[in-house]
């Protein structure tokens, strides 16, 4: 089970997002004549295709980062009588369930995966065996301050925007 805390920028958040990384300063990149951006690391070897993630970086500019915990792959067992069963454990902290890979079927808790809620946006799921991913988003994001230090750039925490 995977639990190493990983950070993506928050206005990156989206229904699919780059990968995110343990550690804020990958994100960083030189630019042209000593500038400074932010790119997904998947985008490295061409930026012209990230401009929804491309984002200018000048000293003193604050990030907001989400946390992100990836508690792996489980095995989901829905039963006729509406019961079902995990194979394995994964930590009470997850609020993040998603099938076979669906992100439309996204809940924050098992029971309304399963069960449903109501609304045709979450249908209670079929009797059958399903891949189940688990993991933890932060609910308040964590801010870093860009800063240029004798050429070398870098994200340090700080308590948010000014």
């Amino acid at each position: 089970m995977t639990e190493e805390m990983k950070y993506l920028p928050s206005k990156w958040q989206d229904e699919v997002i780059p990968a995110p990384q343990a550690d804020v300063n990958t994100f960083i990149c030189p630019a042209e004549a000593g500038q400074w951006e932010m790119l997904p690391v998947e985008n490295r070897d061409d930026p012209e295709d990230a401009t929804f993630y491309r984002q200018t970086l000048e000293p003193g500019t604050i990030i907001a980062f989400d946390v992100h915990r990836n508690f792996g792959d489980f095995q989901l067992h829905v039963y006729g009588d509406g019961t079902h069963q995990v194979d394995g454990d994964y930590p009470s902290s997850a609020n993040c369930f998603v099938v076979d890979g669906d992100i439309d079927t996204l809940q924050d808790n098992l029971e309304t995966l399963v069960k449903g809620d109501g609304t045709q946006w979450a249908e209670p799921l079929q009797p059958g065996d399903y891949d189940l991913q688990v993991y933890w988003w932060s609910e308040k994001p964590s801010h870093f301050r860009f800063t240029v230090d004798e050429g070398r750039a870098r994200f340090e925490p700080c308590e948010g925007p000014n």
